[in-house]
């Protein structure tokens, strides 16, 4: 917030999440902030190396203590594991982050352009390349990569893009059976709150942290390149949708006009009332620590003191494609001949650091055309800004892109992507991209005001490259050695030419045709060789030159079945190791098509759910399930469960009567074969539709939720998740992570569901069904009127006492639960114990005012079905999304 004495402005601000925030403060000291880091960044000079991180005033090691998990790397995917290992509130999380977290500044998403000359930036470079960089200071591309709270998402695109579904198919096909496009794609739609208005139903997640949304206005030749495309035989679609060869608006990583990180979007939310997330700036990490095959801690530097913190359970890498392969060779683990070359005791014989694979980009595609654009001031842009408003929302005003194939047009997949970047700014300092002088004098000569830039991005490329170490000084850059367009048989240029070739195309079309579209670009170094308009030797020098990469690298930790060939096995440990993985974009067996950004949220928000379960983390058996037939069942409870690997184990409840008395029940309860396998539900419940009429529906329960058969009823998905509960008699040993409870969390319906809602609790035909829920309300207002399905709507039943807020959804004290005359049983949930009563109306009560961190309550009752009173039973579910209704059985 900017607060002055000058002119205070109020800003209301709806943001994607739907909530409103008063941005208050001086527009004048906005704008200072902004001129501030603008002269900051064309100041700041890049180190040559961390020596300005790892110095220490003493030969000491200090403790720092033990955490169940210390993420090393708090980028796009170690902030999105901070995040879901924290939700187990019994684990300590530790992230150790290099960076800072972010600042105002960097919320404005232009300012990557300056951003990426600060110390945000590791300022990395590659080595002289043979093949690319040409045009570039000493033949050396610059390799951005993110130091900060939310990694190299602070400096880059915003650009939501996932990847090709035979991108996914294809990891499978090498083995890797679970990261398959179907087993992937709930992993996609769970970190995703979708917000563009055109999306492929049924592909896209709505209630995640990551908002997913286009920017506006367009610019004013956004319409004439779409119309052409389109015109060129491309259509107008949702890439992240069934297809992605098409054309479409971009869409961004935004909320309103901030960008969002891994960072702003996973951690900043939580961080303030998360207890057991711990979040270490400016740690320098420069080693692992090992003891046979277990890694046991990890040493790093902070204010100039050299620290040891042990990791209980696991070490998760988490630096990127370049970062973490420099940590685990420094560490011993990598190629046998490099580290010994280096001195480094090898600990561990893998291809580390190997198979480096990023998407090169052609930077030059200029297209000039007879539509001005007129240049504002930076007041004037700043100002829209804080309406949300383009250009400022967006990074070099990117508006569009195009996924095409250039060898079978019109066909799946891609093996190019297509960006625009509009007037006036398309055209980036020389800086930027590292040009030499001769290159960043002929980018003068381009019109800011008329020409657009094409970016043609090579998305499936074969060229392969490494990254090495310069030393055994974990002060000392790593060695970056992309090797662009060095596939044998040129494959990678060819078809980058063949992308310049399609948008020649484009140009011709009617659409871009009428304001004068033109491609202008200049080469120096190889005008020579142009003969003609699609000279191949021309454009093929030039690519060479004026090709950047995209900053994504890949693969240099790769997954695999085979330690011949990769570093980490299907569930992300490095092979050889008990308890160290390795999460970031640097696990890709193979590179995906286009940006990377979905892709990386997606592989955390997985890797996150192969640990819960491997700690016996999650729910195994049904839930969300009211079959008929239930004559045999009994009460149902809040269960916690006790299993090993086979399947088999049992299970105990425990709940505290209205007198005092804890009372416990247990039972036997089986699971599939596996651990990784969930048990499918099939039956048959029946429900009053919005028209009154009593369906019997068919349905499916499984992991990934609901699913009924039908197109009359709709349900938002379910996403089960356990965690340990804080019952002080619980003398099981918490590092077993068994006596586990568990926890079922749902969204909050949309509007689009309200009219169903009764789904979720089978009523008596004499009921008139009520939604549980009214738009914008997040507590339960009522759900029937009868007296067997009575829950809190005053006056038929009497309101609640008083609300109590806790996250960001308000709770009433007092919860009446449905009831046929049974008794209550409730447990006890993080150390707050809740009353049961045997009457007809039973009211469920806090003790005591929850507390700050207690963010779920659950309830099981006796509820009505036609034909079978008091079964099945229902819990009452009440989290940060909203309460909920849930049937469930043993």
């Amino acid at each position: 917030m900017f607060i002055t004495r000058s002119l205070i402005i109020l800003v209301l601000v709806t943001t994607c999440l739907g909530t409103e925030k008063n941005q208050q403060g001086s527009f004048d000291d906005l704008l200072n902030l902004v001129n501030e880091n603008i002269q900051r960044s064309q100041q700041y000079v890049k180190p040559k190396n961390n020596s300005y991180m790892s110095q220490t005033e003493d030969d000491k090691l200090y403790d720092y203590g033990a955490f169940d998990f210390v993420i090393v790397g708090g980028g796009t995917a170690g902030s999105v594991m901070a995040r879901r290992l924290s939700e187990i509130y019994k684990w300590s999380v530790l992230v150790l982050e290099a960076g800072d977290k972010e600042n105002q500044f960097t919320d404005i998403p232009y300012m990557n352009v300056y951003t990426l000359n600060s110390e945000y930036n590791w300022g990395y470079q590659t080595v002289p390349q043979k093949n690319s960089c040409l045009g570039m200071v000493n033949k050396t591309c610059m390799f951005n990569t993110g130091k900060g709270l939310g990694g190299s998402g602070i400096l880059g695109a915003m650009i939501y893009t996932r990847g090709n579904r035979e991108d996914f198919d294809g990891w499978a096909s090498s083995g890797l059976t679970s990261w398959s496009y179907q087993n992937v794609l709930p992993y996609f739609k769970k970190s995703e709150r979708i917000q563009t208005p055109d999306y492929d139903e049924g592909f896209h997640g709505t209630q995640g942290p990551l908002c997913v949304n286009y920017t506006a206005p367009d610019s004013l030749t956004y319409g004439n390149f779409l119309e052409s495309c389109k015109l060129a035989g491309l259509k107008n679609i949702d890439y992240n949708g069934r297809h992605q060869v098409g054309v479409s608006r971009a869409p961004m990583t935004i909320d309103f006009n901030k960008r969002l990180s891994g960072g702003s979007a996973f951690v900043l939310p939580v961080i303030n009332t998360t207890s057991n997330l711990n979040v270490t700036l400016h740690a320098f990490v420069t080693k692992l620590r090992f003891s046979g095959n277990a890694v046991t801690g990890v040493e790093f530097v902070k204010d100039k003191k050299r620290y040891l913190v042990k990791a209980k359970k696991e070490v998760i890498l988490s630096g990127g494609a370049v970062n973490t392969p420099q940590l685990l060779l420094l560490s011993g683990v990598g190629p046998k001949e490099d580290l010994e070359k280096l001195g480094i005791p090898v600990v561990k014989n893998l291809p580390v650091g190997q198979r480096l694979v990023d998407h090169p980009a052609f930077a030059a595609l200029y297209i000039r055309t007879n539509v001005t654009t007129p240049m504002r001031s930076v007041p004037e842009y700043l100002k829209g800004w804080t309406e949300g408003q383009t250009p400022f929302t967006r990074v070099f005003d990117s508006d569009s892109i195009a996924f095409i194939n250039t060898k079978k047009p019109g066909f799946e997949p891609a093996d190019i992507e297509l960006l625009t970047t509009t007037a006036p700014f398309s055209v980036p300092p020389g800086s930027t991209y590292n040009l030499n002088k001769i290159y960043s004098d002929s980018f003068l000569k381009y019109n800011t005001l008329t020409d657009f830039l094409v970016y043609v991005i090579l998305v499936a490329p074969k060229s392969q490259g490494n990254i090495k170490l310069q030393s055994n000084k974990p002060e000392d850059f790593p060695l970056v050695n992309p090797q662009y367009f060095t596939d044998a048989n040129g494959e990678d240029i060819e078809a980058v030419y063949e992308g310049i070739k399609f948008v020649h195309n484009l140009v011709e079309q009617p659409p871009l045709k009428s304001i004068g579209a033109r491609v202008v670009t200049e080469s120096p170094s190889c005008e020579h060789l142009k003969k003609s308009q699609l000279d191949k030797d021309y454009w093929y020098c030039t690519i060479q030159h004026i090709s950047t990469p995209v900053y994504e690298p890949s693969g240099t930790t790769r997954m695999g079945l085979n330690p011949d060939d990769s570093v980490v096995n299907e569930n992300l440990k490095v092979h050889g190791f008990d308890n160290l993985r390795v999460v970031d974009a640097g696990v890709m067996p193979s590179i995906v098509r286009g940006y990377m950004l979905g892709s990386v949220y997606m592989i955390a928000e997985k890797a996150a759910d192969l640990i819960k379960e491997e700690y016996k983390m999650f729910l195994f058996g049904v839930y969300l399930a009211a079959p008929a037939d239930l004559s045999d069942a009994k009460s149902a409870r809040i269960l916690k469960f006790d299993h090993d690997d086979s399947g088999k184990g049992s299970y105990r409840y425990g709940f505290q009567s209205s007198d005092g008395v804890t009372k416990e029940e247990s039972g036997e309860i089986h699971y599939p074969g596996t651990k990784r396998e969930f048990m499918k539900v099939t039956g048959v419940f029946s429900y009053p539709g919005p028209d009154g009429v009593m369906y019997e529906v068919r349905y499916t329960a499984d992991d990934q939720g609901f699913h009924p058969e039908g197109d009359h009823i709709k349900v938002p998905p379910f996403v089960p998740w356990v965690h340990h509960d804080d019952d002080s008699s619980d003398t099981r040993d918490s590092e077993t992570g068994r006596i586990d409870q568990v926890v079922l969390t749902t969204p909050k319906p949309t509007p689009e569901y309200l009219p169903t809602a009764t789904t979720y609790l089978p009523s008596s035909p004499s009921s008139t069904p009520k939604p549980v829920y009214s738009a914008g309300e997040s507590v339960l207002e009522a759900f029937g009127s009868g007296p067997s399905s009575c829950v809190v709507q005053p006056p038929q039943c009497a309101a609640p006492a008083s609300k109590e807020g806790f996250g960001s959804t308000p709770v009433p004290t007092g919860i009446y639960l449905p009831s046929t005359g049974g008794p209550v049983e409730v447990g006890e949930v993080r150390g707050q114990s809740f009353l049961s009563t045997p009457s007809p109306n039973p009211e469920v009560q806090f003790n005591s005012t929850p507390p700050p961190q207690l963010r779920n309550f659950r309830a099981a009752a006796p509820a009505p079905q036609v034909g079978k009173p008091n079964q099945p039973m229902m819990m009452l579910f009440i989290g940060p999304m909203g309460p909920q209704f849930i049937p469930i059985m043993k």
